[in-house]
């Protein structure tokens, strides 16, 4: 940077550095100011024994609009580089010393000498691949952290300060100045600022970029914020695209660079699709584009007309029909394709819902998705029988078809279809309650299924390799009840399911026959016995035992009547649903009239756990029974899958706050349990945080609908829970899968581990 006359430290800041310990007392130091950043003063000190920089934030920025931002933000970039120094050492300066009052710090100095600016480096005509591969790379590891931390969003709710430093000078501030397009960027703006997706560091630009010997180091995080990443992607690759215009000598490794840092970054994600991130990314960049050319911080280097207007002309041209690929926008930016030729995603032209029925005979909700393009998609919002306490509510069936065809078109009428992210938020913030009261889980969960199919089908692609989003997808193991009970048979049984997991088979179609084995010989020992009652609600056979005990009994018998090994071919998993049987502190199993409290509940599960081959028991204690859920896992965890059902809810806080806890070791994933398929997401994205496995989950009350069977396959969750292995509302989905496992070919793989990936 070049030196900067006229500025130097105030007394604050060097009795600060006193204070500090970076100067000794008695001892004085010199220091150079530094130039080219337009937030703060920066300055070298040189201490008889050192040097070091101090970065100062200004109240108001260095530049001809008016731009007041907190000087606070200083506490934030400081918390962004202590905590990537711990993701990745080398890639950030170490801090010193630090005043968060005073929004002052020092950090280590990095000499130009063997950290050199990627900006200098590209102003020179060097644009080089591998050095955006590099960088690629390590943004996204950095992402990738962040995502799967469980506090970094509280740590950063800079959403005040991100939205002074960026949304409002690049987004906001363009609009007023292009009133045409005004309603895009502003669109782009509530996008950006809504979606909460990982900790982003605001300014990932060339000159925000040291290389140094063991890589790229980034610098100068002070916009810290828990949001879109997409953001920092956009925000770097928005200068590589404007490097052309500024070294036209050196656009053939622009392109390189810019789509080998493109293609390292994606392929680091793993908290959401690769494909959501690109389409948000490749939609925000016109935007940036356009900003730094008639934002509050238009770039320094290009200040002739000429190619302030070339920038203009590309940037609203691709504003106004979006590419979904950087790759496609990369073409249209260097002149080897006509905006018009890159096909923009389809937007929602009319949300529609209907009534109609489920497999126990009451009313649900679905709705229908119409394309501007003819296409159309449509799903239906399942229901449950044992409900937990925190899921989303599922209101009255004709109140929640009027807020789908009323309130809820009108909110998504003209939204880009591939966007489900935003078309899930704006459900969520439209609804405005923690669990979907207002609008009615049943009308959220079934237009964003409904989203999802439209999706797909604008792709022309099937649901489940839609979802995949180009990873490799997985064929789940199945988890399928023979017995009912519980809620699904009024109780005429305390345990709510008891289920076989078919652990030997090395297919998915296998895996079902296996199962049908298993489920007639169970039929037929219950007719031999005289206790055949027809079937429960999921269309296991209905439980006429006289305990859990001997409804565990028969169904080894029955794996043993099939010709399987009980454990090794074919193992048990059974639903507790343990909250419906929760009075007061104990729990009562009324059908064999004992009540037990928690302590005797986990004895005597681990004792079936002792006793029979069990490999997997859900809810195995109540909601709200943290400590016997905690003991279950300590005693029984290193053996069976635990999952939480009821417990979780299929929540992305519940999950991360049990694993701290160490309660459960799974989860059952069940969209209408979130409201949208994009919180269904991030509860998976928790888990696999958390290292757990996790079993997409159908409900008691079903249909025809089939989006869980895709979910499961796209998502490679590795189980399925549907029901039973008999009507044709379970059978759909099983069926489904059968047709992708045959789709799938020679690719297809089987989660022969259940989940345990």
């Amino acid at each position: 940077m070049e030196a900067h006359t006229g500025d130097q430290p105030d007394d604050a800041v060097i009795e600060f550095l006193h204070r500090s310990g970076l100067i000794a007392s008695g001892e004085t130091a010199e220091f150079e100011p530094l130039a080219g950043g337009v937030s703060s003063s920066i300055w070298i000190a040189h201490s008889p024994d050192r040097s070091f920089c101090i970065k100062k934030a200004l109240p108001r920025l260095r530049v001809a609009a008016e731009w007041l931002a907190p000087v606070t933000r200083n506490a934030a970039e400081v918390r962004w580089l202590k905590a990537a120094a711990r993701i990745l050492p080398d890639a950030v300066p170490r801090v010193l010393a630090e005043d968060a009052d005073l929004g002052v710090f020092a950090m280590e100095y990095l000499p130009p000498s063997s950290y050199e600016s990627w900006k200098e480096r590209l102003r020179h005509g060097v644009a080089e691949p591998e050095t955006g591969a590099l960088v690629g790379e390590r943004l996204a590891k950095l992402h990738r952290s962040f995502a799967h931390s469980g506090t970094a969003d509280r740590e950063f709710a800079n959403d005040a300060t991100f939205y002074a430093l960026r949304i409002e000078p690049y987004l906001i501030a363009t609009a007023r100045v292009h009133p045409d397009i005004a309603g895009i960027l502003e669109r782009l703006a509530e996008v950006t600022a809504a979606t909460k997706r990982s900790v982003v560091h605001g300014d990932v630009s060339p000159k925000n970029i040291l290389l140094g010997p063991n890589g790229p180091v980034f610098i100068d995080a002070e916009c810290a914020w828990f949001g879109d990443p997409a953001f920092d992607l956009a925000f770097c690759l928005n200068h590589l695209l404007l490097k052309k215009v500024w070294v036209p000598a050196a656009e053939q490794d622009l392109l390189r660079t810019f789509a080998s840092l493109t293609r390292a970054y994606l392929d680091g994600i793993n908290w959401e699709p690769p494909r959501s991130l690109e389409e948000r990314t490749a939609h925000l960049l016109p935007g940036l584009l356009l900003a730094r050319i008639d934002g509050k911080s238009p770039v320094e280097y290009l200040n002739d007309e000429v190619s302030k207007d070339t920038v203009r002309r590309i940037a609203r041209k691709l504003l106004t029909s979006p590419p979904d690929r950087l790759e496609d926008f990369a073409a249209v930016w260097h002149q080897k394709r006509s905006p018009s030729t890159v096909r923009r995603s389809p937007s929602i032209a009319q949300v529609r819902a209907r009534r109609v029925w489920d497999s126990r005979g009451r009313p649900t909700v679905e709705a229908e998705i119409a394309l501007d393009n003819g296409l159309t998609g449509r799903a239906i919002a399942p229901a449950g029988a044992s409900v937990g306490v925190g899921e989303a509510i599922a209101i009255d069936v004709d109140r929640a078809i009027g807020n789908v065809k009323n309130e809820i078109a009108a909110a998504l009428r003209g939204m880009p279809i591939a966007d489900q992210d935003a078309i899930d938020d704006r459900l969520i913030t439209l609804d405005g309650t923690p669990n979907k009261a207002r609008l009615g889980g049943n009308a959220t969960v079934a237009v964003s299924m409904a989203v999802l199919h439209a999706a797909a089908a604008a792709k022309r692609e099937p649901l489940w390799r839609y979802i995949a989003g180009g990873a490799e997808p997985l064929l789940p193991m199945p988890m399928i009840q023979i017995f009912g009970g519980g809620a699904h048979a009024d109780f005429a049984l305390d345990i709510q399911d008891f289920l076989i997991i078919p652990v030997g088979a090395s297919t998915f179609a296998e895996a079902l026959l296996m199962t049908a084995n298993v489920y007639r010989a169970a039929g037929g020992l219950m007719r031999d016995r005289g206790q055949l009652r027809g079937v429960a609600d999921e269309g296991g056979w209905w439980p006429a035992f006289v305990s859990n005990a001997e409804a565990l009994d028969t169904l080894v018998e029955a794996i043993e009547r099939a010709e399987y090994r009980p454990g090794t071919d074919v193992g048990i998993a059974i639903d507790v649903a343990a909250s419906q049987l929760r009075r007061g502190l104990s729990y009562d199993l009324r059908a064999e009239n004992v009540t037990l409290d928690s302590g005797q509940l986990v004895e005597r599960l681990s004792g079936w756990c002792d006793r029979y081959p069990i490999v997997s028991i859900e809810d195995p204690l109540a909601e709200n029974d943290h400590d016997g859920m905690r003991a279950f896992t300590a005693k029984m965890g290193n053996r069976v899958q635990i999952v939480g059902d009821d417990y979780l809810v299929t929540s992305a806080a519940r999950i991360s706050a049990a694993s701290s806890l160490g309660a459960c070791n799974a989860v059952l994933l069940k969209p209408n349990q979130a409201g949208t398929v994009t919180e269904t997401a991030a509860a998976l994205t928790a888990a696999r945080a958390a290292g757990w496995p996790a079993i997409v989950s159908a409900r008691s009350g079903e249909t025809e609908d089939v989006t869980i069977a895709h979910l499961a396959v796209g998502w490679g969750t590795g189980q399925l829970k549907v029901g039973s292995i008999t009507r044709s509302e379970r059978t759909a989905k099983w069926n489904e899968v059968l047709r992708i496992e045959e789709a799938l070919g020679s690719s297809a793989r089987f989660a022969r581990d259940f989940g345990r990936r």
